[in-house]
């Protein structure tokens, strides 16, 4: 199959990339920045997707069957209003499903939403968008501009829930170093339990997605991911494989408070503290999605934590980053 991938260059995209050649499907990556992995450079393909000639003229080349929308900001805490600064996930979008409906090859669409359209509650329906950041309120918009734009072919959208792995650098410049050094630690008290993906999962169930019975995905918003975990669970399985340890637990009321002066400092100084409000609810809230009718679909997941987590340290053991 030929499948051109938006954002291949990125940390989901480069480990997609890498499922479809194993499965010897001829790969297109569309971005504006190089791979993360420099061995896909023979794939990519320097392109804005808010350039929608040029992309358009991309998918002419490639004459793709199948289409893996990635490509978008993805930071989570910036403040404001969705445009322009998320225009890639609106004006984007619009501009990738323009260049699907003129090419009659393309048979099969995967649009990236995220868990984060809907983060109250267990959603009722694909519609039940209630987002908390200006990034989830882009991605409803993404998910709308999708639904709206009467594909012809199958499409579906799908959600990933939070995913890390090999090429992850965020998590590996943050919490895995925090648990490398030994100062990550936990709230006291209930844990709060979510969604994690460990990214070769993840994009094993995209693949699957690709090849699944049209009938069965087309018009649907599906999650992607594990089973739900504790946050306490998944930093101990790593704690537990550097540092022969479970992480370290402090008062929940002192952890709170430390998060307000995080806030009150990040308005004065401009500058990022260790604790605040936005991670510290991440740290305590529960985020509940619905994998289970993922499962029936695709099947449970095919790689455990603990191998999941051996292969993550490996893959820091071989790219390290700064300051580890």
């Amino acid at each position: 199959m030929r499948v051109l991938v938006t954002g291949g260059s990125g940390f989901i995209g480069c480990n997609l990339i890498e499922e479809l050649l194993r499965g010897q499907n001829e790969v297109y990556n569309i971005d504006i920045q190089l791979p993360f992995n420099p061995g896909q450079g023979a794939f990519y393909h320097q392109c804005d997707i808010l350039d929608s000639t040029t992309l358009r003229k991309c998918f002419a080349e490639f004459q793709p069957e199948a289409v893996v929308h990635l490509a978008a900001r993805t930071d989570l805490h910036h403040e404001g209003t969705v445009e322009p600064y998320y225009n890639v996930n609106t004006a984007g979008t619009a501009n990738v499903l323009d260049a699907v409906k003129a090419t009659p090859t393309v048979k099969r669409v995967l649009v990236a939403s995220t868990q984060y359209v809907c983060r109250t509650a267990v959603p009722t329906g694909p519609d039940d968008y209630r987002p908390y950041t200006t990034y989830g309120m882009s991605k409803v918009e993404t998910e709308k501009i999708t639904k709206a734009a009467n594909l012809s072919c199958t499409w579906a959208i799908v959600r990933p829930t939070n995913v890390w792995g090999p090429w992850h650098t965020f998590y590996r410049d943050t919490i895995i170093k925090a648990i490398q050094k030994g100062y990550y630690f936990q709230p006291t008290g209930r844990p709060c339990r979510l969604g994690f993906a460990y990214v070769k999962n993840l994009v094993k169930q995209v693949s699957k997605l690709l090849q699944i019975e049209p009938s069965l995905i087309n018009g649907k918003t599906i999650y992607l991911g594990d089973e739900l975990i504790t946050l306490y669970d998944w930093a101990n399985a790593f704690s537990l494989a550097v540092k022969g340890r479970n992480v370290p637990k402090l008062p929940r009321s002192g952890i709170y408070l430390l998060a307000k002066f995080g806030d009150a400092f990040g308005k004065i100084t401009g500058r990022q503290f260790i604790m605040f409000s936005a991670r510290y609810r991440n740290m305590t809230d529960d985020f509940i999605v619905p994998m289970q009718p993922t499962f029936d679909l695709l099947g449970k997941p095919e790689i455990g934590l603990e191998q999941a987590v051996r292969e993550t340290l490996a893959w820091i053991g071989k790219h390290p980053g700064p300051g580890i």
